[in-house]
């Protein structure tokens, strides 16, 4: 995967869920804020892994969804 930053519309699909699930694990504190491109919320590909762990822990997917 590029180092390049991803917005959290392709983040959304590689775990499976809406984008909205993303945008409330900033909303309820599992995540820190993350930077912006313009508009866009943007997510490291080194941050994927806790981006997962947090979807687990808000329960919006099972331990192996996004493991590749």
């Amino acid at each position: 995967m590029s180092d390049a930053p991803l917005p959290l519309g392709p983040v959304a699909a590689k775990f499976g869920v809406p984008v909205w699930k993303l945008r409330r694990l900033f909303e309820r504190g599992l995540l820190p804020e993350p930077p912006r491109v313009g508009a866009w919320r943007v997510i490291r590909a080194e941050q994927l892994d806790q981006v997962e762990a947090a979807l687990r822990a808000a329960g919006y997917v099972e331990a192996s969804a996004g493991a590749q």
